[in-house]
């Protein structure tokens, strides 16, 4: 079925009952692989019918799996209708924040598309979650927002916009400015015909806050006369508002009539449990002022099932997020393509060199090969997060794809690359590798190692022996490295040494430098040291340790430390930090932490500073 064809398919399937129209979706939506504009009006229509019955969590199932793979589908207007269909959901579930952060994106796509007319429709959203939230002067703040991107939308949207800002004014007390939001809102854009609901809504705790009792009744009356007939949401809303009108007034006639409604609400849709447990709670609420034990106890007794039931279906609910997001991995790995770089996968690689060996005419051909490995992740990962992480990723295959822009890339891991380039001879992939060598900046950089073929055979074996010469490109690299960190810090003169002793003992821990050397022999502490080690001199510390940062250490620990030292400076760490454990002067164990860093001094070479702390006392 083509779109045109869905189209007309539709406007028929309408007449239909609910649950044909669903099986009618169903049958279409079959093939999670299509990827096209057909798939996300369906996947929209499909979940709108969930929607209408109440049904957030099938809404939220159905929509999730398009939202979170929206860049594989062509653009359209319905893809920032399905964010939105998710965003209403999750606020209906109480789930405020996730529900902002779907219209957030949709902004966010409708900006990079100029699609001006959805601006104000996704800032009117993003403001009514923050009145959910009690947050009105965020909300308005967004509301202003879509006021003054009103002109490139629907006129109707205005009647949205200033009801929600009359709604957040009253709560901030602020009743004249909220009155002439509702005036606008029903004269200027006509309110009461686009959004009725809301707008005797609106009206009734408008009127009842400023006392213009008779018009508050009015409105009351229009809204408990149809109240059962509002959709889910302004269904909620108009509850929650009657609710503390009815509470502010003692008004006990409308509190029962409030109470019912969401009784049969409960009654009718049942999976609702976090619906369910924001009227207990209001029902808890109105038992307690009323003094009603057994109503309080009744209230109490369904607020802990609800909350049982939603730690229950949040277990559930993260399989199921587990299960789309392998299935969305596993699209994409069917695809044989890296999503962060646009290299093929390792899935690929080992298709292409099979077929490749197997190509009597490409085994012949000479082929270049470059196993790269990218520098410096970790560090980028751990000080920085994974995103700055994948960012450096993505800038070295940037700079491999532009000195290699014909070759077979593949992303091989995590942070290594394989390429294979079918040059004419050796000299001209030289000449590519010199400049690969050549490109890397601040802040980016691999390890590359390389090997030529006369012929595209043995890849295995050619890729292991590439990946050697990259490891030995990688400890260069670090040894590079460690010696340009070791330039930051002299002891040039016997003077500069004492200024260092003397701000030491200004020091409250523990403080002492000594060679990086196998000997590791001390060559200045502080007297909080001694203190450490319950000595009472420096002969006695000297006794004790031997002078050196070894006889520091308990015989137990000394391996360890020294290996994790070793490993720390390895991995480019600034400071070295190492827990081990000592033996003082009186026999006791004591547990310290030492903060270490490597440098190198003109007078003694290459030396450690340590910071040390006595973390067994804490």
């Amino acid at each position: 079925m083509n779109f045109d064809e869905f189209l007309k398919e539709k406007e028929k399937i309408e007449k239909l009952s609910i649950e044909e129209q669903k099986k009618f979706y169903e049958q279409l939506l079959k093939n999670k692989h299509d990827k096209t504009e057909l798939y996300v009006y369906a996947s929209f229509y499909y979940g709108h019918l969930f929607y209408q019955n109440g049904n957030f969590g099938k809404v939220i199932e159905i929509m999730e799996p398009i939202v979170m793979d929206y860049q594989s589908y062509p653009y359209t207007p319905k893809i920032l209708s399905c964010f939105n269909l998710i965003g209403v959901a999750a606020h209906c579930e109480a789930e405020y924040s996730i529900s902002r952060f779907f219209y957030k994106i949709a902004l966010k796509i409708a900006k990079e598309n100029s699609a001006k007319f959805y601006y104000a429709f996704e800032y009117n959203n993003i403001a009514l979650t923050y009145i959910a939230e009690q947050n009105y002067t965020e909300a308005i703040r967004n509301l202003e927002f879509a006021e003054d991107v009103l002109k490139d939308c629907d006129e109707e949207m205005g009647a949205y916009i200033y009801i929600n800002k009359s709604i957040s004014l009253q709560k901030l007390n602020r009743l004249t400015e909220a009155l002439q939001a509702y005036e606008i809102g029903i004269n200027q854009y006509h309110a009461d015909k686009i959004v009725p609901d809301d707008a005797i809504r609106c009206a009734a705790t408008l009127y009842y806050r400023l006392g213009k009792m008779d018009k508050y009744k009015e409105y009351k009356q229009q809204i408990l006369l149809k109240i059962r007939d509002m959709h889910a949401a302004e269904f909620m809303d108009a509850c929650k508002e009657l609710f503390e009108c009815g509470m502010d007034s003692d008004d006990d006639e409308l509190m029962t009539t409030i109470l019912r409604s969401m009784d049969w609400y409960i009654e009718k849709y049942t999976n609702e449990i976090k619906v369910g447990l924001v009227f207990s709670e209001l029902k808890y609420e109105y038992a307690v002022k009323k003094s009603d034990k057994d109503a309080v106890l009744d209230a109490l007794e369904k607020k802990n099932d609800y909350k049982d039931r939603i730690i229950k279906h949040s277990i559930e609910k993260r399989l199921k997020s587990l299960e789309q997001h392998i299935e969305i991995n596993s699209q994409i790995s069917d695809l044989e393509l890296d999503a962060l770089t646009g290299f093929r996968n390792r899935k690929a690689y080992y298709k292409d060199i099979n077929m490749i060996e197997q190509d009597t005419k490409m085994n012949m051909r000479p082929v270049g090969i470059v196993f790269a490995d990218v520098n410096g992740l970790k560090k980028i990962n751990d000080s920085l997060g994974h995103e700055a992480g994948d960012k450096l990723i993505a800038s070295v295959a940037n700079t491999i794809t532009e000195i290699f822009p014909e070759a077979r890339r593949y992303r091989f891991g995590g942070d290594e690359f394989v390429i294979l380039s079918f040059d004419k001879n050796e000299a001209a992939f030289n000449e590519k590798r010199k400049r690969l060598e050549a490109s890397w900046k601040d802040g980016y950089s691999a390890s590359i190692g390389t090997i030529w073929k006369e012929h595209a055979i043995d890849f295995e074996k050619s890729v292991a022996a590439a990946d050697e010469m990259m490891y030995m490109d990688k400890s260069s690299y670090y040894e590079k490295k460690r010696h340009d960190r070791r330039s930051y810090t002299y002891i040039d003169t016997e003077e500069s040494l004492k200024k260092v002793e003397t701000v030491a003992e200004l020091l409250p821990g523990g403080f002492f430098v000594y060679h990086a050397d196998e000997e590791e022999q001390i060559i200045t502490f502080n007297r909080e040291l001694l203190r450490i080690f319950k000595c009472q001199n420096k002969e006695e510390f000297i006794e004790l340790t031997g002078n050196s940062f070894k006889g520091m250490v308990h015989p137990d620990d000394l391996k360890i430390v020294e290996c994790d030292i070793s490993s720390q400076i390895t991995q480019e760490k600034d400071i070295e930090r190492v827990q081990y454990r000592i033996v003082c002067k009186d026999g006791t164990v004591k547990t310290v932490l030492d903060y270490g860093r490597f440098v190198h001094t003109e007078m003694y070479g290459d030396v450690y500073y340590v910071f040390i702390d006595d973390i067994s006392i804490k």
